[in-house]
């Protein structure tokens, strides 16, 4: 994971937030895991105290206080009660990455677990970093939008951007931007059924109640059940309201899978039982 980091950190710090603006690092709990997987907790007080914690394994919490010190370089000094000064080699909404001064600059990380909470931090610093290179490929129409440093999306006179933007980028084609931040995202999936094709904006790999649908044209489609063709998974749907209301699942081809994992049971069985016989 250092040597990750270590490759990681010139293109993180270009969207880094900086240490000046205290509230974004202090008065939050900051995790770091060693390599005994022992939970380390950061809290950096406002009065300058440095709560440290430990948690290891068959043992109880240890507490220490320490201080912190924000010096004119930028850099931290902290006492824990040894002092010791770090530099910042990234700060983002759910990470903070420390360089231990000196020749080897090693890299450690303190992720907020109310960010990340399974402690994946290279899925984190995956998606980060997605987000700028999907802002590169939006379409040219609305080639006015980018992702920040601060991490908003916004237009070119530096306003915060509400709308909903095509993506190439990701798994999802289209990005719901309110108010320069990412709210959600859906694909566009189509469905034959027996009044024509439904496109369905879905949020997940399967459709859900309550997503919205509309007809080729770009309209919302007449209320009613419709009935899908060449499909295994879905039987209808009901539409009101241009709203996806139910959705009924065709079952016959799993029955079909089962009844004959069930024959061959059967099969086996009576199989065994003639060979016992003789």
């Amino acid at each position: 994971m250092v040597g990750y980091i270590k490759n990681l950190l010139p293109r993180l710090q270009q969207y880094s937030k900086r240490l000046d603006k205290t509230e974004n690092f202090v008065g939050r709990s900051w995790l770091l895991l060693d390599e005994d997987n022992n939970a380390h907790t950061y809290e950096f007080l406002r009065d300058g105290r440095l709560v440290m914690s430990v948690a290891r394994k068959g043992a109880d919490q240890k507490t220490v206080i320490g201080s912190w010190e924000l010096l004119p370089s930028e850099r931290l000094l902290v006492m824990r009660p040894e002092p010791v000064v770090l530099e910042l080699g990234f700060l983002g909404d759910g990470l903070l990455i420390f360089l231990e001064s000196g020749a080897s600059k090693t890299p450690f990380s303190l992720y907020d677990p109310k960010i990340i909470p399974d402690g994946d931090i290279e899925w984190y610093l995956n998606r980060f970093l997605e987000a700028p290179a999907a802002a590169k490929k939006l379409p040219e129409q609305i080639n006015t939008i980018s992702n920040s440093s601060d991490r908003l999306y916004r237009n070119a006179d530096g306003s915060l951007f509400t709308g909903t933007v095509l993506d190439k980028h990701l798994e999802y084609s289209y990005l719901i931007i309110e108010d320069g931040l990412l709210t959600s995202s859906f694909k566009k999936v189509d469905y034959a059924t027996n009044k024509g094709i439904i496109t369905i904006h879905q949020h997940y790999s399967v459709p859900n109640i309550s997503e919205k649908a509309y007809v080729q044209d770009g309209s919302i489609p007449n209320d009613g059940i419709y009935l899908l063709e060449n499909n295994s998974d879905y039987k209808e749907f009901e539409i009101i309201d241009g709203v996806l209301k139910e959705v009924k699942w065709d079952y016959t081809s799993q029955i079909t899978v089962g009844l004959i994992i069930l024959g061959l049971f059967i099969i086996i069985l009576l199989i065994g039982s003639f060979n016992n016989s003789n």
